[in-house]
């Protein structure tokens, strides 16, 4: 309620009111809101208005100090417009609240203006990440993918221009579901969240104290994988001999090879079929993966008399490298018809044009992906989704069926090194179902079958 006016307020003698305190007015957004009369040299009878926000909330420049920071802060000022002082209050209140919000609109501005924001980061990183010759063009360009990404990318998002100490869990909680709303999968979330951990960690040089980022859950679809069984796996491989002419395990020289029925309009010709074949036998005995089928040489082969060794040039990410060898004792034979028709150079579909460093871009991958579809349908396999990988899969699957001992420790180590995999990861993806599927048959034969389960002929006798 409106209090009456002090009387030194009425004799002239005191200049200002509080409008809280002094006029009693309601809704007064700042305590230290107060209404002033102008001097006389001003020669007006309006009155003005002055408030000092918190040092918490002023966003001016050195928080409205003088003297370069130095000195005394600063009222912010306004005019009321009314002579009449609780008309001028209530004006005054209006003007609080509105100056109250211009500095808020400032602070979220340079919120999003820090020199120590995740862009100033990425352009650290990435000049260093560029230079790296470890890095495949393809990684590199992938990697600049998730920052540049039209819409979703990180260094598309307003919090990417923060200080990086602020950007918290709630601006990675919104990130997150703007990725899920695009439909990305927890492989792309996992980059995302792979980059912005290298940038947090090149901020600790300028803030030693920075915490990791907190991530919402990414979760992951884990399907069962599909494999071939040793009867589709046969029938497989005999139906590619078939459309290559019956020449694909053939011993053939560079000349006749060259001289194979071939066409860049067609990828199912006969040269084709013969490098199909040597993709699916190189999957086979070395238990390759499907990234390095493109960049796969001769030269990576070493012929040892009874063996041939494979020493894979380019691993997954920074894992060692070391030798694979084929277990299985007809890979030296494989190796030696493959070599004598290429001798040299890359040994998936040759032909394709590929620059090194980058050979994840030559087609490879989406021919190997067609032309398995089409035998696989050609045989009239059926599978929940046909994909290369599944040769990869199969070549495991089956070599620890045959031989079970191989999933076991120690040998299941150096089974899982060898085809650059973890042991753990043979168990999860394959020994558990083939396990499965052994219990399953192992009751089957031994538990009775149901009498009311039998199909029982039923006999009408003639009317």
């Amino acid at each position: 309620m409106p209090k009456d006016l002090p009387e030194d307020w009425l004799s002239g003698e005191r200049k200002s009111l509080n409008v809280a305190t002094d006029l009693g007015l309601r809704g007064v957004p700042a305590g230290n809101l107060f209404i002033c009369r102008y001097a006389p040299s001003k020669n007006s009878k309006l009155l003005w208005c002055r408030w000092l926000p918190t040092e918490e909330e002023d966003t001016r420049e050195h928080q409205g100090r003088t003297n370069g920071g130095k000195g005394k802060r600063k009222y912010l000022e306004g005019t009321t417009g009314c002579q009449d002082p609780f008309q001028a209050g209530r004006a005054a209140i209006t003007w609080c609240v509105e100056q109250r919000k211009q500095l808020q609109a400032i602070g979220e501005e340079k919120k999003y203006q820090s020199q120590h924001s995740l862009h100033h980061y990425w352009e650290i990183w990435w000049s260093a990440y560029q230079d790296r010759t470890d890095k495949s063009p393809r990684s590199k360009k992938d990697t600049l993918g998730r920052w540049q990404g039209k819409g979703w990318g990180i260094g598309e998002q307003k919090w990417a221009h923060k200080s990086i100490d602020e950007v918290n869990a709630l601006d990675l909680e919104e990130y997150f579901k703007l990725l899920d709303a695009r439909g990305s999968g927890a492989k792309q979330k996992e980059g995302q969240k792979t980059l912005l951990n290298h940038l947090n960690k090149e901020a600790r040089r300028d803030f030693p104290m920075l915490q990791p980022f907190i991530y919402p859950t990414i979760r992951k679809q884990k399907n069962e994988v599909e494999n071939f069984s040793r009867e589709e796996w046969d029938l497989i491989c005999s139906k590619v001999i078939d459309l290559s002419g019956g020449v694909a395990n053939k011993t053939l020289t560079p000349k006749q090879y060259e001289e194979l029925d071939w066409s860049p309009k067609n990828k199912f010709n006969q040269r084709h079929w013969v490098d199909f074949y040597d993709c699916l036998m190189l999957m086979w005995f070395f238990y390759l993966r499907a990234e390095d089928m493109p960049r796969l040489k001769s030269e990576w082969f070493i012929d040892q008399g009874s063996e041939v060794r494979l020493f894979l040039e380019t691993t997954k990410g920074d894992r060692s490298k070391h030798e694979t060898f084929h277990y299985r004792p007809d890979g030296h034979r494989f190796w030696i018809r493959m070599n004598k028709r290429r001798p040299k150079g890359y040994l998936s579909f040759p032909q394709y044009h590929r620059v090194e460093g980058d050979e994840q871009m030559s087609n490879v991958k989406e021919t190997l992906n067609e032309m398995l579809k089409r035998v696989v349908d050609l045989c009239h396999i059926k599978k929940r989704k046909v994909v290369w990988t599944m040769v990869r899969h199969t070549s495991f699957t089956l070599t620890l069926e045959e031989m079970p001992e191989l999933g076991v420790p120690p040998a299941i180590d150096t089974f899982a090194s060898n085809g650059h995999t973890s042991a753990q990861m043979l168990r999860e993806t394959y020994l558990y179902k083939i396990e499965r599927e052994m219990t399953a048959k192992r009751a089957q034969q031994k538990i009775k079958s149901s009498s009311w389960s039998l199909q029982r002929r039923v006999v009408v006798d003639d009317i």
